[in-house]
């Protein structure tokens, strides 16, 4: 798979977070405090205000709080946990569909991140795979080069004692002095 994706669904999450803080104009403190860049202060306020738990608007901001990697704020779990919330309690409002849309997309990076853990680990378990087959494969040029010398030796050693049986054949077949004939 290419880095292309998950970027992809990086920069979208980053701009659904972004459209969101932006797109919330009401009077909710934590809004205000997003707005303005202090996502550690609205992340607070709302755990604070077990109030705002009620109100769908609330709910979707700490979702989009909770769900961006690129802020402070970043707990998939919890992003998860009020995002199911703002589904379960609120169905039929407009941050609902935002809210599927990001727990979607939140789906969707757990898949790829998943699916990259366990290439990543095939990955590795290949290369340690090939490593042990290339040091394997060494050993074995190793030892094919050692009985190649050793082969050598001993030929050259036969060769020896080929010269030498003849030798001394032709030291016995020869005629003694005072032997008959």
């Amino acid at each position: 798979m290419s880095g292309r994706r998950p970027r992809a669904c990086m920069v979208a999450l980053g701009v659904a977070v972004a459209l969101g803080i932006v797109g919330c104009g009401g009077g909710l403190v934590m809004e205000r405090e997003a707005a303005v860049g202090r996502f550690e202060d609205a992340a607070r306020t709302f755990e604070a205000d077990s109030t705002l738990w009620s109100n769908p608007e609330a709910l979707l901001l700490a979702g989009e709080l909770y769900a961006d990697p690129a802020l402070p704020t970043f707990d998939a779990e919890r992003a998860r946990d009020v995002l199911t919330r703002l589904t379960a309690d609120f169905p039929d409002s407009e941050e609902v569909r935002r809210g599927a849309a990001l727990l979607a997309l939140m789906t969707e990076l757990e898949r790829v991140r998943d699916e990259l853990g366990a290439r990543t680990a095939e990955l590795e378990g290949r290369a340690a795979l090939t490593d042990t087959l290339t040091a394997s494969r060494e050993a074995a040029e190793r030892d094919l080069q050692a009985m190649r010398r050793r082969i050598e030796l001993l030929e050259a050693e036969l060769e020896e004692a080929r010269r030498e049986l003849e030798r001394l054949k032709a030291v016995d077949l020869r005629p003694r002095p005072g032997a008959p004939r």
